[in-house]
């Protein structure tokens, strides 16, 4: 049964090796910028006993809008909900601060990437709607698209 609890400082290295599985969403720059804000962003851990098969994590810029930074769910265990908890518990914390707004930033749908498609995908079923676009975000032509949700 999966478990979705705080993230902790020990958590980084299992957090590191989910990233690891998910080659096509998090590239080498990605990984490395991932580190940095395990030590800076607030986050869940999704558990299957002692196994992280996924995590989510946030940060929040102003008092009315955080951003969640990451999230990623073992591949083996896409399909199962555990990217819905994850999220779950993230907007939960932030409504229990009187946040308003989630925004998330993925690849464009301009840009030809399949694992994207699934990505955005996901935020729209959550109710999640494009306010925004960046040009060139992700590097070598690959644009953004900024994601909102309101919270309250």
């Amino acid at each position: 049964m999966v478990t979705v609890r705080p993230l902790h400082p020990s958590d980084r290295k299992a957090v590191l090796e989910v990233a690891r599985a998910l080659a096509l969403w998090f590239r080498p720059l990605d990984q490395m910028a991932l580190v940095i804000d395990l030590m800076r962003h607030e986050g869940f851990v999704a558990e299957e006993g002692e196994q992280v098969v996924g995590f989510a994590t946030f940060h929040q810029p102003t008092p009315d809008q955080a951003q969640l930074s990451w999230l990623g769910v073992r591949p083996e265990w896409h399909g199962q909900g555990v990217g819905s908890r994850l999220l779950g518990a993230v907007e939960r914390a932030l409504r229990r601060r009187g946040v308003r707004f989630l925004r998330v930033m993925t690849v464009d749908e301009q840009v030809a990437e399949p694992a994207f498609a699934l990505t955005r995908h996901f935020y729209e079923r959550h109710r999640f709607r494009a306010v925004g676009r960046e040009p060139d975000a992700f590097g070598q032509g690959r644009h953004g698209v900024v994601l909102e949700k309101t919270l309250v």
